[in-house]
């Protein structure tokens, strides 16, 4: 009974620990989209074009956040296809 508690408990752990994985790749994408975007803004273009190439950037980065997520899917879906 025991030994059924802790191999739950460690699906359960491996479970929590790979949506942690991901969220952390999405948000990461997202936010490291508005710093690049930002930096641009600011320091090539001296904030002429603020809010526009910021938008862009961070647009950029839901979009690499979303493949994050797809791949991430995919790569767990062989996984149990595989058991």
């Amino acid at each position: 009974m025991k030994e059924k508690k802790q191999n739950s408990f460690k699906f359960l752990f491996s479970i929590l620990i790979e949506s942690f994985s991901i969220s952390l790749a999405v948000i990461g994408s997202i936010i490291a989209g508005a710093i690049v975007g930002w930096l641009i803004d600011e320091k090539v273009f001296k904030g002429k074009y603020f809010p526009w190439i910021t938008t862009v950037f961070i647009i950029f980065g839901a979009m690499g956040g979303i493949k994050n997520l797809i791949w991430y899917s995919k790569k767990r879906m062989k996984e149990i296809e595989k058991k």
